[in-house]
């Protein structure tokens, strides 16, 4: 009993709104082969090992992501409309926990730490769950800085990773 929220649409930053949406603009799915492709493979796995390690009980996921977004955008406080579009509508919803799987668009900001702080408390906040469980996946190191010398390739996500290490 794995089911996943897709949406109806694909991100770009012309979705921004001002107020706050109720309607998540997709359905719920149970997965199967045909429809699992449409969701983020990361947050797949982590859906199916959540559900595997409690059991079969049965699990949701919604995927929150906006491409390129930083984290900031996804503050109801501090956000520039995409927390209104896609955070805002699942406010109302009995959600357990969040995988946060963000920070390129991050990647040099000197107080990714307390911006993290920051979000996981209001998120917290939003959701009157004070322990609410956050997990955060850890950006990848980029291969092409590890096989060449490409520190000014864009892709340098050393500072995002060391943050995201301080941000625990």
């Amino acid at each position: 009993d794995i089911r996943l929220f897709i949406r109806s649409y694909k991100w770009d930053a012309s979705l921004k709104t001002d107020e706050p949406q109720s309607d998540l603009d997709g359905e719920w799915v149970t997965v199967t082969r045909e429809n699992v492709g449409n969701y983020s493979s990361v947050g797949w796995s982590a859906i199916k090992e959540l559900y595997d390690n409690l059991g079969g009980c049965p699990v949701g996921g919604i995927d929150s992501s906006a491409s390129g977004s930083t984290m900031r955008s996804f503050r109801k406080e501090k956000g520039d409309g995409t927390f209104n579009k896609i955070i805002a509508p699942v406010t109302n919803m009995n959600i357990r926990g969040i995988f946060w799987y963000q920070g390129e668009g991050d990647k040099n900001n000197e107080n990714f730490a307390e911006d993290f702080e920051n979000l996981v408390t209001e998120y917290r906040t939003e959701w009157n769950n004070p322990n609410m469980p956050v997990i955060y996946v850890q950006l990848a190191a980029s291969p092409k800085l590890i096989l060449t010398d490409e520190a000014n390739s864009g892709q340098d996500y050393t500072k995002a990773r060391y943050a995201q290490l301080q941000a625990l």
